[in-house]
């Protein structure tokens, strides 16, 4: 396990992706090509094992960021940092998803098509200078577990090949109304892939970086007027 930059190892929000060579756009009546080929995320509470140089890091408000390597999946992503806020307030952040568009500049989409239980589907649409997807994602929450897990929802077809990843949060062990969370995904690439989409997979990582460090941001501008306005089932002012 080494520490990695932000930049490639905090794949987040879109979670790890593999592009489509097709060029199709996002099809809801239409299924994907296959029902994974990602390994999906279980609802296993992560331990943590840090050392004291990553621990600094977290105590001043650093991303600790991680890659293992993995010689059949290419590797897993795992980024963690402290918030200044609540787990109940960081969670409702990470899914207020049709919120989404007003807080992250590429996301031009994000909408709820099907709330099953614990498992909310949504779709999305990112755009920016020379990218363009939609796809559609199945995110399942845990709340035994304090985890939510997605993968693309195989019965409609994305733009990316497929995509899976996890949070998980919970209270800061040390820090009274902070949080610790941990956030992953699996890279990987099939081996008959050209060394374009090898680029491009990595340009989306990119992206994926400065997403979910909006929502870091985010979370950590809330003020404690906003904790307190939140209820059990409501949103925190934006």
């Amino acid at each position: 396990m080494r520490t990695g930059t932000i930049t490639l190892a905090m794949f987040l929000l879109l979670g790890s992706v593999i592009s489509t060579d097709s060029g199709r756009a996002a099809e809801a009546d239409q299924p994907h090509p296959h029902q994974g080929i990602l390994k999906p995320y279980e609802p296993i509470k992560p331990t943590f094992d840090l050392d004291a140089e990553q621990l600094e890091r977290l105590a001043k408000g650093k991303l600790v960021s991680m890659t293992i390597e993995d010689e059949e999946s290419g590797g897993t992503g795992i980024g963690i940092i402290d918030i200044a806020a609540p787990p109940a307030v960081v969670w409702s952040r990470i899914k207020g998803f049709e919120h989404y568009p007003e807080w992250v500049g590429p996301v031009k989409k994000c909408e709820v098509y099907r709330q099953a239980g614990d498992t909310t589907s949504t779709f999305t649409k990112i755009s920016g200078f020379l990218y363009k997807y939609e796809y559609f994602l199945h995110n399942v929450s845990w709340p035994n577990q304090d985890m939510l897990t997605w993968t693309l929802d195989y019965d409609r077809y994305s733009d990316f090949d497929d995509c899976t990843g996890a949070w998980f949060v919970m209270e800061h062990p040390e820090k009274e109304g902070w949080s610790r969370a941990w956030f992953s995904s699996i890279k990987a690439l099939p081996s008959s892939r050209f060394c374009f989409s090898i680029c491009l997979l990595l340009f989306i990582r990119a992206v994926e970086s400065f997403f979910i460090l909006l929502l870091i941001l985010r979370l950590r501008s809330t003020s404690a007027s906003s904790i307190s306005a939140l209820s059990s089932t409501g949103f925190p002012p934006a």
